[in-house]
């Protein structure tokens, strides 16, 4: 998702990028990297990219206030956020309760857990590539084509564990605010995306500060 920056003036419109499959991949592997893209799972992914995730926290950018903030973002707020998004929905009822939906909230929500996993265990204990795929096959129910570009980005990314670590963050802050302030939740979604992609943990600190104890 490639939402306008805070500072854009002239070219508004955002920009939604899919990638297709690799020319040269078998057709085997086209059919198992393409199994996950179901139409359930695509629509847990819009959620995340566009709305309420990606798109909509970023175009509140012209509004952060500071440049700091416009123009830097920590990955557990971001990422958080948009995985935090793809649950909030399915709870509060997008979908109409279409246990497929739930299903494909959950196999991302899997996805993310076994992510955080090998992160650690790869940058930290020594797991290898093919270990890595398996761990997401056998664990998190990938396709061994999507299981091995996870471990693979594994070896690049350690912050993507950063998914499950935003997304339990901002369900414990959402919690805390609401029980706090007494709030519903669209007030608590606004207080957090208007005050940009800080760490969790500082952003607790301002939208809990003008929160009556």
């Amino acid at each position: 998702m490639d939402t306008p920056g805070p500072y854009e003036t002239s070219a508004p419109e955002g920009y939604y990028y899919v990638t297709p499959v690799e020319p040269d991949w078998t057709a085997a592997h086209r059919e198992e990297h393409l199994r996950m893209f179901n139409r359930y799972t695509v629509a847990m992914i819009n959620i995340h990219e566009a709305y309420p995730g990606h798109f909509v926290q970023f175009l509140y950018a012209t509004r952060f206030p500071t440049k700091v903030r416009k123009l830097m973002y920590t990955t557990a707020n971001v990422e958080g956020w948009a995985h935090y998004a793809e649950q909030m929905m399915i709870d509060e009822g997008f979908g109409g309760d279409d246990p497929k939906l739930r299903l494909a909230q959950l196999q991302e929500a899997l996805l993310r857990d076994c992510r955080y996993v090998v992160a650690i265990k790869m940058h930290t204990q020594g797991m290898t590539v093919d270990q890595a795929t398996r761990f997401f096959v056998e664990n998190g129910y990938q396709e061994p084509a999507n299981g091995h570009e996870e471990a693979l980005r594994g070896t690049y990314d350690p912050m993507y564990l950063a998914y499950t670590m935003g997304k339990l963050q901002i369900q414990a802050l959402r919690d805390e605010y609401r029980a706090r302030k007494g709030a519903d939740l669209h007030a608590f979604h606004d207080a957090f995306v208007a005050q940009g992609g800080l760490p969790v943990a500082l952003l607790r600190e301002v939208i809990l500060d003008s929160a009556p104890k």
